[in-house]
């Protein structure tokens, strides 16, 4: 039976803690807190790891410490020596076509222009599951896409995502337990909290 991974997507440094396109590190590293769970830097220096056990597998979160166009480099060493294969592994990244607060499980999809996910998909030759988290919101006409994206969380929208933490930990527990198809059922028809 293969072990699991949970991959947050986002960039490394206090520059980009906040931001918006980093809410895949920002949901892995809630899941880590809740488990009192310290990452811890992988040999190469590239990637951040933590594990767990969770029905008698292990369960590996992954936080690629490189540029977001780049995350999926080191992928493909690290998912043979884990013994993680195409079904036991979950993307979580940030996705623009959301709306703030919600989230979506998806399977075969594009990558929909994220970078960090075109790079995990060419790094690895498959498209992961993936925990897609929505950071749309309105945004000003002048404001660039890249802009918006790097751009920091307000102290309202913080508060939302808190609120709806549960329901992205949630997600990423219905995929581990019982495989994509029924989370997907799950976490993409089941009414979030309010």
């Amino acid at each position: 039976m293969a072990n699991f991974a949970i991959v947050g997507l986002g960039n490394p440094g206090e520059l980009y803690h906040n931001t918006k396109h980093n809410i895949g590190f920002w949901v892995v590293d809630q899941l880590a807190t809740s488990l009192k769970l310290k990452f811890l830097e992988s040999p190469t220096r590239t990637t951040h790891l933590a594990e767990f056990t969770r029905s008698g597998r292990k369960v590996l979160l992954v936080k690629p410490m490189i540029y977001m166009n780049h995350s999926g480099r080191d992928l493909p060493k690290l998912f043979s020596s884990f013994g993680i294969d195409q079904s036991s592994c979950l993307l979580v990244h940030d996705e623009l076509n959301i709306e703030l607060g919600k989230a979506k499980l998806s399977g075969k999809k594009g990558p929909g222009g994220h970078n960090g996910v075109v790079s995990v998909f060419e790094s690895l030759g498959y498209m992961p599951a993936r925990l897609r988290v929505g950071i749309f919101a309105k945004r000003s006409p002048e404001i660039s896409l890249s802009d918006f994206v790097l751009s920091s969380f307000s102290a309202d929208e913080m508060k939302l995502l808190q609120h709806k933490l549960p329901d992205f930990l949630k997600s990423i527990f219905n995929f581990l337990d019982h495989g994509l198809d029924k989370a997907m059922n799950l976490t993409n028809h089941t009414k979030p909290a309010v």
